[in-house]
């Protein structure tokens, strides 16, 4: 399946199901999306004139795009990891109906990936802050807390991401 029909399948539900599923009320508006892409080598060059347009766009033209962040992994050629953040649902739908979108999404159904990509979607807490790209080194971990400490959890991300943003890159 493409990524773009993935995405089309997986947001409405992704953010509910995962409250339902963790019993937790997520009073947090902003909406991430992390994708991993398996790039075939003779297509590289291509993934990533189209991913550098979909993303100029996207922060250009969407009032409601937040991040939109495009890497590659550290020990493997053709692998790509892509982060998106937007204030609200609402508005990555509002994303995937633009016409840069529309572009992205015929370039992946021309047998662009080695493998289905991963899709990730989750809602983040935090305040919904417009970022500049800018280089940087990024961690993906997945973490499943348990509903009575989530509260604390939070708190303590919360201080550490504070005292982070004052350390240099």
């Amino acid at each position: 399946m493409a990524m773009a029909m993935q995405l089309q399948l997986i947001a409405p539900f992704a953010v509910l199901l995962f409250s339902l599923l963790c019993n937790v009320a997520m009073p947090f508006s902003v909406v991430a999306i992390n994708v991993k892409l398996s790039v075939k080598p003779d297509r590289r060059v291509e993934f990533l004139d189209v991913r550098q347009m979909d993303g100029a766009e996207t922060l250009a033209k969407e009032p409601g795009a937040l991040q939109f962040v495009v890497g590659e992994d550290t020990t493997t050629a053709d692998i790509f990891y892509l982060h998106e953040q937007y204030k609200s649902m609402e508005d990555f739908e509002y994303h995937q109906a633009t016409p840069h979108f529309a572009k992205w999404k015929a370039f992946c159904e021309t047998g662009t990936f080695t493998e289905d990509p991963t899709v990730d979607i989750y809602n983040c807490a935090h305040d919904p802050v417009k970022v500049p790209g800018r280089a940087a080194f990024s961690l993906n971990v997945e973490l499943c807390i348990k509903p009575e400490v989530m509260e604390e959890f939070l708190k303590v991300i919360n201080n550490n991401q504070n005292e982070s943003r004052a350390e240099p890159l």
